[in-house]
């Protein structure tokens, strides 16, 4: 036990440890690349707005474009030159790229534009995906051990003793009785508990409205407040993410027109990580659930089959060989039928009776 939660503390430091070098790493090859580019657009909008009239159809096809490039890099040219100094690759937002990276969700809002970050990009997602995967293995298992431990409380929860005649001392729909012994009166005494199934069910069902509530109604009602989106795509943003699908269409922190606090792309980076455990260990479940589900239907097709090749096999052996109509002239007829009957079954003895003496 012991052994297990240091191993299990020194997988979590080593995991923020190489997340906070690659914040870091991040933040340093790209912060000054951006700002350049920043102040690049800065001074291509000023020229539009100095010189829009005179510019011909080419020109301003050739600023759309170059617009279109910069919002596409995460860079909004809205505002003044201070929106310069709001830069995409904080040590805020370098922790989300990195959790965005590591998660592989890829948003595609926010990427490298140096060689020498594109670079990092692969040797950073090279080693920190696998060391992500191993993290949430580690994370899921934690919460099986919570949900185990849960079961095994309402088991004990569930129990309470009674006396029960000695036919009674079985199973029963959703119960069992547990420790049923004699007591030499005549009577048995029993624990009664809630059966396996119910407390699966129980834990799976409190383990499902917990996460739901967790990571994606609490969650959503954040996106709610401080990015001023409806509830409904609060929980389409929460689920898309946790989902790893990262569409893009929807991005915390990214509007140009509100002021978030610094700490806040990083508390939605670490929402997204246990998130992710949450979701797949969910997913395992709800596939474990669909797999066992189309055994089960297998197995009574089987039966059914089995049932039905059984009732005719059983038909044909009792069916009888043939049967004598009413309608069907009777060969033990009665007055000459009779005799004639008996003197055909005379003749064919005494000529079988010939056919054995010439065998011989």
């Amino acid at each position: 036990m012991c052994s297990g939660t240091i191993h299990t503390g020194l997988l979590v430091v080593s995991y923020a440890t190489y997340l906070l070098l690659g914040t870091i790493g991040f933040w340093a090859l790209e912060k000054n690349a951006e700002k350049e580019q920043k102040m690049a657009v800065i001074q291509m909008k000023e020229a539009f707005l100095q010189n829009f009239t005179h510019l011909t159809v080419a020109e301003v096809e050739q600023f759309v474009k170059n617009l279109t490039d910069a919002v596409q890099r995460g860079i909004y040219p809205v505002g003044n030159e201070s929106q310069t100094e709001v830069s995409n690759w904080d040590l805020s937002n370098s922790f989300f790229f990195v959790g965005a990276v590591v998660s592989t969700i890829g948003y595609g809002t926010l990427c490298p534009k140096t060689s020498a970050g594109q670079i990092f990009c692969v040797f950073f997602a090279s080693f920190g995906i696998p060391f992500n995967i191993v993290f949430l293995h580690r994370v899921s298992k934690m919460l099986s051990l919570l949900c185990e431990r849960l079961g095994r409380w309402l088991y004990e929860k569930g129990m309470k003793k009674v006396n029960l005649p000695p036919q009674a001392c079985k199973n029963s729909i959703g119960m069992e009785w547990k420790d049923c012994t004699n007591q030499g009166s005549g009577e048995y005494t029993a624990h009664l508990a809630l059966s396996s199934k119910k407390i699966k069910f129980l834990t799976l069902l409190f383990f499902l409205v917990m996460g739901i509530l967790v990571f994606l109604c609490l969650p959503s009602f954040v996106f709610q407040v401080v990015e001023g989106w409806s509830y409904s795509e609060g929980v389409y943003f929460a689920f898309i993410t946790l989902s790893t699908i990262g569409f893009g269409d929807y991005v915390v922190g990214k509007q140009p027109d509100r002021n978030y606090p610094s700490y806040y792309r990083t508390l939605v980076a670490i929402w997204i990580i246990f998130g992710l455990a949450w979701i797949a260990l969910l997913f395992n479940l709800l596939t474990t659930l669909l797999e066992d589900t189309e055994k089960k239907i297998a197995q009574d097709l089987h039966k059914m089959r089995k049932a039905g090749k059984d009732n005719e096999e059983n038909q044909k052996r009792y069916q009888p060989a043939g049967f004598v109509s009413a309608e069907e002239p009777s060969l033990l007829g009665s007055g000459g039928d009779a005799q004639k009957t008996v003197s055909l079954a005379t003749h064919l003895g005494d000529a079988k009776q010939g056919e054995t003496i010439f065998s011989l």
